[in-house]
């Protein structure tokens, strides 16, 4: 009975992490669904509208969200015309290639000049600038003043 409570409550726990992780690929951060298959964003998409329906989705697949997901900072979704809701990042919907079979693979990055593994954009906190006051020390003119 126990260890049929830890196995749901983490396969609920996992239900709950479909946002993708973050892996370094020599320097670059790119995304990640939650296996590790690399997610890659599509140039004829426009204004967080996907564009890839049909035998593009087939091979393209929509990276899909699960309810109860949690949004973080640049992640989003929208609604596909079949009714299913994808993921966006920084407005860009989200794909995985049919050609990546093992985590880490990055095939479908370049492909056709309009497929890209998208890349993790670092969130900066603005910094605050300092002001440097003006010294109280006076200085004047050689006159005495």
């Amino acid at each position: 009975m126990k260890t049929k409570i830890i196995i749901s409550t983490l396969a609920l726990l996992a239900s709950f992490n479909v946002y993708a992780e973050r892996h370094n690929n020599q320097g670059t951060q790119y995304i990640t669904d939650q296996q590790g298959f690399t997610l890659y964003s599509y140039d004829n998409d426009k204004n967080g509208i996907s564009n890839c329906y049909g035998q593009c989705a087939l091979s393209w697949q929509p990276y899909l969200y699960s309810e109860g997901a949690n949004l973080r900072e640049g992640w989003g979704t929208l609604r596909r015309e079949d009714g299913t809701v994808q993921w966006t990042y920084n407005n860009k919907p989200l794909y995985k290639w049919v050609g990546d079979a093992r985590v880490g693979d990055r095939y479908g990055d370049g492909l056709g000049g309009i497929w890209h593994m998208v890349e993790r954009v670092q969130y900066v906190a603005p910094t605050r600038q300092t002001y440097n006051k003006p010294s109280r020390k006076r200085r004047y003119g050689g006159y005495g003043y």
